[in-house]
């Protein structure tokens, strides 16, 4: 994470859409527990974004495109990471 960006982030240019789901599982359990929300970045394939959601909603967490404070929607935001 640079000093810039406020939430853990990862970047899924170049990932396979096949391999999306297995990488957003690794980083939100890499960061379970941790009360933190996390930065999805999937450029702008609806497709991909759709992926990411799929596996928060798995985890029941609370997920939207971009964040209600901007337009951006090249990312997914995961919200709150921790045990229900």
């Amino acid at each position: 994470m640079s000093e810039k960006n406020i939430f853990p982030e990862i970047d899924l240019h170049g990932v396979y859409h096949r391999d999306v789901k297995n990488e957003v599982i690794r980083f939100i359990e890499n960061h379970w527990d941790s009360g933190e929300s996390l930065k999805v970045i999937t450029g702008n394939s609806p497709g991909m974004q759709k992926l990411v959601i799929e596996v928060a909603n798995e985890y029941k967490l609370k997920n939207s495109i971009g964040t209600p404070f901007d337009t951006v929607t090249h990312y997914v935001m995961i919200y709150n990471v921790q045990k229900h």
